[in-house]
């Protein structure tokens, strides 16, 4: 069980998931950056070195417009959920001026 700031369900889990999308974002730029470091000393590297730190960046770049891409999707679903949810229902009446029902 996490915190639950917010007053609705839907409230708390926007908010858990753009912080997993945060997080996983952190992740693939330190990967990206980590990337392009093991680039700069890659002459210096042996080819068994160079295999154990091969990172692909387009993986990596893929990856993160995954995690990005999945954020947003959640985000307009639990959005229009709620837009749905709070739109106000239709309520029909019938009226009865007058009109008494007889015993």
């Amino acid at each position: 069980m996490g915190a639950q700031p917010y007053r609705r369900k839907t409230d708390n889990a926007l908010a858990t998931l753009l912080c997993l999308c945060l997080v996983l974002v952190f992740v693939f730029c330190s990967l990206l950056k980590t990337a392009s470091l093991i680039s700069a000393v890659d002459p210096m590297l042996s080819d068994s070195m160079r295999r154990s730190f091969e990172i692909h960046s387009s993986g990596v770049s893929v990856g993160m417009t995954l995690s990005i891409l999945f954020g947003l999707l959640v985000m307009l679903f639990l959005t229009s959920y709620d837009m749905a949810m709070a739109a106000p229902t239709p309520r029909f009446e019938v009226a009865l001026e007058g009109r008494h029902a007889s015993p």
